[in-house]
């Protein structure tokens, strides 16, 4: 057992680390981008915000007439990006110093999730990962995810009509089943899978892992040393635990999906594609590529599930708020469909829906601050945002600012979003603004192509996400009418968005009414779920 002087020797150290990064000089005599004032040894760590820092942050730039934002504290440096020019000038022009990610000790050393090709640091484990996953789900490539979407949306329509109060659930399973199915071809269950409650309980711990402010390791790496049984090191068992569930994510729906294909029941899927691959590899490679693929696969379901889930319920509160929005393009869609259901092949004939689409993520940023790593700072309380940076792997000079190896990039899509010089009235839910003349307007920043990252950490499989969440939107809009839930006076009941923050923004499950607009619709749903 450890005494006090043991506990005072780690402190020292840990302060010392502080002193030495807070004193490290620049290379060179330029100035850091602009930034609020600091103080000694603690940098800007009392101005971290405590309401949603992105809005914060959008203010210091109105304030300091910049657009980049420098910030320090903890041994760590921000530069915050406001400019969609500065966006892409250094995170997909410059990607080649501007592709890395910090480490994360708690999520990725000690719960074991440093294989995700998301957390993975800029190098050749990285490329050989993501070249696996984009060869199978390239974008030409629809017929591997776009047949499943269509099969799991409209299972999805017949479980909202059996019980549309449980719509949070409902989506979350869709969203999950359909991303696993296609990876691992295995058969998913109408209600409690046990493949995607595995998924979404070793993510959900993956989740609280990555934020730094949940744990103080992720703050003082260091600290990943410190023995189970020493006092406050109460994170090693929680890691401990999380590494299970990890490892059992990784490995079940592996394993049993190499079963089914051995027995010639597994459906063609990523996995099974990629596994054909590699089969005339050397042996002594195969090992290698088996476990490339493997952690591949594993990789599909946190890619999409996160992004999507939020992006289909920010479309139910959406619609529940904006009925105006939702009865234009339910006239527009009962145009083009004629009483069916819809299939990819309708989008170019339905642009409002799609511009409903691009409303809705400029709206609702399912990552507000890109891929932030930024932490709060309230009575000595940290508390964090989403935790997937690029990270620069060498110093940098950018009109007439430095900018630090080791520096945490963060693009403040949330300012640009609601930038009115781009977007008037931006917190009016308009999808109109993304239309001139009945078609989609190109001349506007697109936020399916900035809500999914930048230069070489763009998300893989962005139009997986955006695919779905076009199709669910046609799909509920053609037979259900979202509103307002009513209480037994018949009264509406306002909803009530609680935003949770994690690796994605989303909202606590709220209430709402999903009703079919016709018993032509119920019988279409119906038909079309079983």
């Amino acid at each position: 057992m450890a005494n006090q002087t043991d506990i005072v020797v780690i402190l020292a150290a840990l302060l010392l680390t502080l002193l030495i990064r807070s004193f490290q000089k620049k290379s060179c005599g330029l100035p850091y981008p602009p930034g609020p004032r600091p103080l000694p040894l603690i940098g800007n760590l009392h101005q971290f915000p405590s309401s949603p820092e992105w809005v914060v942050y959008d203010q210091w730039r109105k304030e300091l007439g910049s657009d980049m934002i420098y910030i320090r504290g903890a041994g760590m440096e921000f530069i915050i990006l406001h400019s969609l020019e500065s966006m892409i000038d250094l995170l997909d022009k410059r990607s080649y110093i501007y592709s890395s990610r910090p480490d994360f000790p708690m999520a990725g050393d000690l719960m074991g999730w440093g294989w995700l090709i998301a957390a993975l640091p800029y190098g050749a484990a990285w490329r050989e990962r993501r070249q696996m996953f984009t060869k199978y789900f390239r974008s030409s490539n629809t017929s591997v995810f776009q047949p499943n979407q269509i099969i799991f949306i409209r299972g999805m329509l017949g479980r909202l009509l059996e019980d549309p109060d449980d719509f949070y659930s409902i989506i979350k399973h869709t969203v999950g089943g359909s991303t696993i199915s296609m990876t691992y071809g295995l058969p998913i269950k109408k209600r409690d899978d046990p493949y995607v409650l595995l998924a979404n309980e070793a993510i959900g711990w993956m989740n609280e892992g990555v934020l730094p402010a949940n744990f103080l390791v992720n703050i003082f790496p260091a600290l990943k040393y410190v023995p189970e049984f020493f006092p406050g090191a109460g994170f090693q068992k929680i890691a401990k635990k999380a590494k299970a569930l990890q490892e059992k994510f990784l490995e079940r729906p592996f394993e049993d999906s190499v079963r089914q294909m051995s027995n010639g029941d597994c459906k063609p899927c990523f996995l099974s594609a990629t596994l054909a691959s590699i089969e005339d590899a050397e042996e002594s490679k195969y090992t290698h590529l088996q476990t490339v693929v493997k952690e591949a696969a594993g990789q599909v379901f946190q890619a999409s599930a996160d992004t999507t889930l939020s992006g289909v319920q920010a479309f139910v509160a959406a619609m529940v708020l904006f009925p105006e929005a939702q009865k234009k393009a339910q006239m527009e869609v009962d145009r083009v469909l004629g009483g069916r259901l819809p299939d990819f092949s309708d989008e170019p004939d339905i642009p409002y829906l799609t511009a409903l689409v691009m409303e809705l993520l400029r709206w609702n940023p399912m990552v507000p601050l890109g891929t932030a790593f930024v932490f709060w700072f309230s009575q000595l309380d940290l508390s964090s945002k989403p935790a997937l940076p690029h990270k620069t792997t060498e110093e940098d000079v950018y009109n007439g600012y430095y900018i630090p190896k080791g520096a945490i990039l963060m693009p403040n899509l949330w300012s640009l979003m609601y930038d009115e010089t781009h977007f008037p009235n931006p917190s009016i839910f308009n999808p109109d603004r993304f239309l001139r003349d009945g078609k989609l307007r190109h001349d506007l920043p697109d936020p399916r192509e900035i809500m999914f990252g930048f230069g070489r950490r763009v998300c893989p499989g962005k139009h997986m996400g955006i695919s779905f969440m076009w199709l669910a939107a046609a799909s509920m809009l053609s037979v259900f009418d979202i509103k307002k839930a009513t209480d037994e006076h018949g009264q509406e009941i306002e909803p009530v968005l609680k935003p949770v923050y994690g690796v994605v923004s989303e909202f606590a499950p709220f209430k709402c009414a999903i009703r079919p607009r016709s018993k032509e619709a119920e019988n279409l749903i119906r038909t079309a779920s079983v």
